[in-house]
């Protein structure tokens, strides 16, 4: 199947995924970033903007409703399900202009987060925070800052480098975290050398992991000259991958390992990345798509029904790849 086919066949996928969304996302349990309806909403806002239909922006506006009504004293804190992810989610949107939230319910989420993170040690849960506020620190990066967003990512810098074990699961998406402060110039002197230190456990990890988000982490922080040697880690194991015929690759992934090799000049590696979109967009069948809708009913963002659609939006409007900063 050519490249101009399956462009052809991008919006009829797109539909039913809409449709089916639409059908099932009310229904699902969680109401957060990655695995919940705030995520779903996303699909549903994109969707909206490039179809031109505002019927999806009526019903992501109807999700994000249900998403406010089910937040409450105890809701939970984390990045994939809880409120620092809805954090993230919401001041994303009012970013690109797809909803105005109101300052004062982002003010609750700071005062909020930042009042349990001085009494939090659990990694995952801190870095879910720094995630959140790194996004209120970059909206407000044309403005004076606030301090106590500034205050309190810098009390973020210790508490991850301080609390973090060398074989923490969450030791990537901390260092990816990291990374972003370091670029903009916070805590440098600190987070430097604590990559370089976990430099050999990343490595090992994207070994044993490499079609993961590892892979971006490695690709970032080989940016930073100590980290140089990265770089021909992720081309040697990239390319012994895609060399396997049977890999699997998820969509979503692909299409953020696209992103990055742009970014970063992996020409060589591109050319595989598209190639291997190229494949998996062919075999998507169009007279039998309820089978791909009846074999998973996984709705979310993060890997889901939701993500799927953003990844295939992607192809037809560049712009819309702006979600993949939040996974």
């Amino acid at each position: 199947m050519d490249t101009s086919t399956q462009q052809h066949n991008i919006p009829i996928i797109l539909n039913e995924i809409a449709n089916h969304l639409m059908i099932n996302s009310s229904l699902v349990f969680f109401s957060g970033l990655l695995y919940g309806k705030l995520g779903i909403s996303l699909f549903f806002f994109h969707y909206s903007k490039f179809t031109g239909n505002s019927i999806y922006n009526e019903y992501a506006q109807y999700l994000i409703d249900l998403v406010k009504s089910q937040i409450h004293e105890d809701y939970p804190l984390d990045y994939e399900r809880g409120l620092a992810g809805v954090g993230v989610g919401f001041a994303y949107l009012k970013k690109h202009g797809y909803y105005d939230v109101d300052d004062d319910f982002m003010n609750a989420i700071d005062s909020k987060i930042i009042k349990i993170m001085n009494y939090e040690k659990r990694t995952d849960l801190l870095f879910g925070f720094g995630r959140y506020l790194l996004s209120r620190y970059e909206s407000n990066i044309e403005r004076n800052h606030d301090d106590q967003i500034n205050n309190g990512l810098v009390k973020l810098v210790d508490l991850l480098i301080n609390h973090s074990k060398p074989n923490n699961n969450n030791k990537s998406d901390i260092i990816s975290f990291l990374y972003n402060l370091f670029f903009l110039d916070i805590e440098k002197e600190k987070i430097e050398p604590y990559i370089l230190d976990s430099m050999d456990t990343l490595i090992k990890d994207f070994k044993n992991d490499p079609i993961s988000n590892k892979l971006f982490t490695l690709i970032r922080i080989s940016d930073i000259p100590a980290c140089i040697q990265c770089r021909q880690v992720t081309d040697d194991i990239l390319n012994a991958i895609f060399n396997k015929k049977h890999s699997q690759f998820d969509f979503q992934w692909l299409v953020q390992c696209e992103r990055i090799m742009k970014e970063k000049g992996y020409q060589t590696l591109l050319l595989k990345v598209k190639n291997k979109i190229s494949k998996k967009l062919s075999s998507y069948n169009l007279l039998y798509l309820d089978e791909l809708f009846s074999n998973n009913q996984d709705f979310a963002f993060q890997s889901g029904y939701a993500g799927f659609g953003l990844a295939l939006l992607s192809r037809l409007d560049c712009e819309s790849i702006s979600w993949a900063n939040l996974l």
